[in-house]
């Protein structure tokens, strides 16, 4: 696509180019043939006061072969004009680098739109994805956030259970049930039974002997 556009670039510039040397031909004919016709009419007009004098039959003859060859003249650059570029031709050579330009533009036009249809679509397909993700994520996310509110109102039960006991409650507990003098008095008796009285509390008493 971008070879033959730019074979039509190259193509237009030539036609542009031609043109535009017709254009210079043409009026550098043009100018020729105003300054020969003003040459010529100048010879008219003169040749016009002299036959005004003169009436002789030779001087007629020579008189009328000088404006025979002005008028030969004349015919021959209006010949020249038109067989150089004739106004058909230059209205075809327009038309035809006018109708270049209208399909270049399409062209261009074409390519252009058919890339940024591309990218459109390219666009909605991420876009598509993009939202399919989030869709996914959010679905996700009301399962965690249910969940979470499971997980709490199961806390808020156990937490409110009379049977549920913090770890000092329970250190409490421990404690009333076994005071330390009575701990260390079972400590020391079975220290006693095994032997090992060095272990023994020594704040403990000996047990009695029975």
């Amino acid at each position: 696509a971008h070879t033959q556009s730019t074979r039509l670039q190259m193509a237009l510039d030539e036609h542009t180019g031609h043109i535009g040397a017709l254009e210079k031909e043409t009026q550098k004919l043009e100018r020729q043939y105003e300054i020969e016709r003003s040459r010529t009419s100048n010879c008219i007009i003169a040749l016009e006061k002299e036959l005004a004098t003169k009436t002789n039959a030779a001087e007629s003859d020579a008189t009328n072969a000088r404006l025979s060859t002005a008028t030969a003249a004349i015919q021959r650059l209006e010949t020249m004009a038109t067989t150089k570029v004739s106004s058909d031709t230059f209205e075809k050579l327009q038309g035809r680098l006018d109708q270049m330009e209208v399909t270049l533009i399409r062209k261009a036009d074409t390519e252009t739109l058919g890339k940024a249809a591309q990218q459109v679509t390219e666009q909605a397909r991420q876009l598509e994805s993009v939202a399919s993700h989030v869709r996914d994520q959010g679905s996700k996310l009301e399962v965690l956030e249910g969940r979470s509110e499971t997980l709490k109102e199961q806390i808020l039960q156990k937490a409110e259970s009379s049977n549920v006991y913090t770890v000092d409650g329970v250190d409490g507990m421990l404690r009333s049930y076994y005071n330390r003098e009575e701990m260390d008095a079972l400590l020391s008796r079975v220290w006693w039974r095994l032997g090992d009285v060095a272990k023994a509390p020594v704040s403990t008493p000996k047990p009695p002997t029975r």
